[in-house]
């Protein structure tokens, strides 16, 4: 709620009721201490989960070679969720779903050598 001292919506609620009281969004708070502690951790967690989603989006035939890789590691298959920066709530759940399909991936993408995009094969990473 924009909590400005002119014309904001908590300005003008309080005018009409004094026993408004102001509070911040729970939601937000626990997203940047979550956020504050990501930035502690020795992988860009937001970075890997754009950079596996973007590389599975752009092609059928990965896709399909990923799924051989969920039946060898014998994984329920389950789409890469894509994140949205803008929409935080998103990074939760591509986060379970990249841990639910770590053993697949991690077996993709040693298994494409060379090939691998640098990107993705840093060591921290796979």
């Amino acid at each position: 709620v924009n909590f400005g001292k002119h014309h904001s919506v908590y300005s003008l609620f309080s005018s009409d009721n004094d026993r408004i009281l102001k509070a911040n969004c729970p939601a937000h708070i626990a997203h940047n201490t979550c956020k504050h502690a990501c930035d502690q951790l020795s992988v860009d967690i937001e970075a890997l989960v754009l950079k596996v989603y973007s590389h599975f989006s752009v092609s059928a035939s990965r896709r399909e070679e990923l799924q051989s890789f969920f039946n060898f590691v014998d994984i329920e298959w389950h789409e890469i969720l894509r994140h949205v920066c803008t929409r935080w709530l998103s990074l939760h759940p591509a986060v379970d779903r990249l841990l639910h399909s770590w053993p697949a991936l991690v077996s993709y993408f040693r298994s494409l050598g060379e090939s691998c995009p640098v990107a993705l094969c840093e060591p921290s990473f796979f």
